[in-house]
């Protein structure tokens, strides 16, 4: 990658970024919501005390609050920013490679 021009390496570098992300925090999500979480480590047993005995959060379910498309969308975005920090952050380190004290 380090003959690639910038915005190459930002849309691998990102695209890599989410897939390791998804790949690792969904199965900890799930994790999280099984009874093997529910220990002082995790601190899945704590609650807010205005949490109702039938939320989510006390029954321990996911909130199914979107739908697939707007799931694609949100993933798009996420990708899109994902790319633009990376290539944001190389920015600044070449910025910062060149700063002279």
């Amino acid at each position: 990658m380090a003959g690639w021009r910038k915005w190459q390496q930002a849309v691998a570098a990102g695209a890599l970024f989410l897939v390791v992300l998804i790949a690792v925090q969904w199965p900890f999500a799930d994790f999280l919501q099984s009874p093997a979480a529910r220990n002082a480590l995790f601190g899945s047993t704590y609650l807010d005390y205005n949490q109702s005995p039938q939320g989510y959060a006390a029954t321990y379910r996911f909130v199914p609050f979107e739908t697939t498309s707007e799931f694609r969308n949100g993933m798009a975005i996420a990708l899109g920013c994902s790319i633009v920090s990376i290539w944001l952050g190389m920015s600044a380190g070449d910025w910062l490679k060149r700063v002279r004290r």
